[in-house]
């Protein structure tokens, strides 16, 4: 069987478009290129199809560069094609597999990747990985169950699949099962971040707050900068009575004073500001009737005239912290008032001095509150003012040069290494892809972010918005 992390980087690629050919050990990175240049070599691969319309290998080469500018239904066509001319080639196979996923299809990804389990025998560890994955994101808890339970029976010490299939039993609130797979998975890696925070959220649910406060202490000393953790123990440490160290993780998250909190009542809505933007997971003991597995469409949206609220009497407590400006226009944003928001994305842009990440995060955002609003000559001045002005030159910088038409959509998926960032660029390639009257294939990436995304990302609550706005709804 193929390394852990091997496994873990390709099952990976199912959460959503942002993945490449990854064939050949031979492979390297490819160069930034206009969509002009690609689009050129459209041209050139076309015409090798027609002088060799059996070569496989030639369709596959092609579907990528239909996926780079996002013409996802070609590019499945193409790579349909490339497995029927060559089965035995298992990359053909495994990436149609993982490009139906992409999309949403998880009946004809499932056929593909299990033919692949069948006929291919050095991709079938793999193919069971890809499986139970997707199962798993597309909400089919118990058959991934059962694809992890064929990897264990090969490799039982495989930490991602034993984390896997807790996570399974977890969403199906089989807590006691969950406990023994979280635990075996950090018996053969006590570092793991995945199990460390999930068994706290389980021990949160089971009220077993100070082994939660445990988990998320240890899953804090593995990935200090994670949000999720500092969301949840701070919850925690509020249901322990240790308000201090609650308003402390909160402080981390806002960057910004809490120390001026002494109303329980404030540090009641801070904390459910908090647990509302930064947890997966909601933060309820297991047995409350009110818990819910996943927020609804409908419920995120509803949240936001609250939220407004709550982030105006954080901007009271401290207003000179760019951060709740920026995220009560978000939620400004995700009613459609873009003129408030826009007014709110510059107050950051100023405090921010247009340094750091919030200030380039801001300015994008200004940027679709201008489409939103119909101003389009303001949203491309806002683009070079951040072009010439951003000190930031990490992510989401990539992200201003797809919107200033620099990069293609493939070209910035490709850039993505977290989760969160994935859902931000599917989020901008989404919406770019309506202004330009691509609207069919702008849901592929809404409906993955409705699915699959990040749903503690800005981008998120904003495609919902979208979603609802020109009347499309998440497929499951």
């Amino acid at each position: 069987m193929r390394s852990v992390l091997h496994v873990a980087v390709v099952a990976g690629l199912v959460a959503g478009l942002a993945f490449a050919p990854v064939s050949t050990a031979t492979d390297s990175p490819r160069p930034m290129r206009s969509p002009a240049a690609v689009s050129a070599d459209l041209a050139k691969l076309t015409r090798e199809i027609k002088a060799h319309p059996q070569d496989g290998l030639v369709y596959y080469k092609r579907a990528w560069l239909w996926w780079e500018l996002c013409y996802y239904d070609r590019g499945i066509q193409d790579l349909e094609t490339a497995a029927r001319l060559d089965p035995k080639t298992g990359y053909f196979l495994r990436d149609l597999g993982i490009a139906y996923a992409a999309i949403g299809d998880t009946p004809r990804a499932s056929k593909a990747l299990r033919t692949l389990a069948a006929s291919v025998p050095l991709y079938k560890s793999e193919a069971y990985a890809l499986l139970a994955d997707m199962l798993a994101r597309a909400g089919q808890y118990k058959e991934s169950i059962i694809d992890c339970d064929h990897l264990l029976s090969i490799a039982p010490k495989n930490y991602w699949i034993l984390f896997l299939r807790a996570y399974d039993h977890h969403r199906l609130r089989q807590l006691d099962e969950a406990m023994k797979d979280y635990a075996a998975a950090l018996q053969c890696n006590n570092r793991d971040f995945g199990s460390l925070y999930y068994r706290g959220l389980a021990h949160f649910q089971l009220r077993q707050y100070k082994e939660a406060v445990s988990d998320f202490t240890r899953a804090i000393a593995v990935r200090k900068n994670n949000d999720s953790v500092y969301a949840s123990r701070a919850v925690a440490y509020d249901r322990l009575g240790q308000q201090k160290l609650a308003l402390s993780d909160c402080s981390q998250l806002l960057h910004g004073r809490t120390e001026t909190v002494e109303d329980p009542e404030e540090l009641k809505i801070l904390l459910q500001t908090i647990s509302t933007r930064f947890n997966p997971m909601p933060l309820m003991p297991v047995d409350s009737p009110s818990e819910k597995s996943e927020f609804t469409t409908e419920e995120s949206l509803n949240e936001s005239p609250q939220q407004i609220k709550n982030y105006n009497r954080l901007i009271a407590l401290n207003p000179n912290d760019p951060g709740p400006y920026l995220n009560k226009a978000v939620e400004e944003m995700v009613q459609g008032n873009a003129a408030a928001a826009q007014k709110d994305l510059r107050r950051c842009i100023d405090l921010s001095h247009w340094q750091g990440e919030t200030a380039l995060h801001a300015a994008l955002l200004l940027n679709r509150a201008y489409v939103q609003h119909g101003d389009l000559q303001k949203a491309a001045t806002v683009l070079e003012e951040a072009q010439a002005k951003s000190n930031w030159r990490r992510w989401p910088r990539p992200v201003l040069d797809y919107l200033r038409d620099r990069i293609t959509p493939r070209q910035l998926f490709s850039c993505v290494v977290r989760k969160s960032d994935h859902t931000s660029a599917a989020y901008y390639v989404a919406t770019e892809l309506i202004r330009k009257g691509m609207k069919s294939n702008a849901l592929i990436d809404m409906r993955w972010i409705a699915e699959y995304g990040d749903r503690r990302q800005d981008e998120y609550s904003l495609i919902l918005a979208e979603l609802k706005r020109i009347g499309a709804t998440p497929q499951r």
